[in-house]
């Protein structure tokens, strides 16, 4: 499980610089995914984003059932969920 979190870690720290390089030629947080050109499924994982607000958003991508490794960008970190 740890080589499946790692390298989807990585595919979400991609898709994170992607939101952020969106907010700087923007001034905004994308609505989803699909807005800044990005697919929500890679490698058959899916990846949620939920804009919290104008400044926060959340990305995560599941583990177990009911279970998930969660981004925070306002602390900047992944948790386990």
């Amino acid at each position: 499980m740890n080589c499946y979190i790692s390298k989807n870690k990585k595919i979400g720290n991609d898709i994170i610089e992607r939101i952020e390089v969106f907010r700087e030629q923007n001034d905004s947080l994308p609505n989803s995914l699909e807005e800044m050109g990005q697919n929500s499924i890679i490698n058959d994982v899916y990846f949620c984003y939920w804009k919290i607000d104008s400044c926060n958003y959340m990305l995560w991508f599941g583990t177990y059932l009911g279970e998930g490794i969660y981004y925070y960008s306002d602390s900047k970190q992944w948790k386990d969920r």
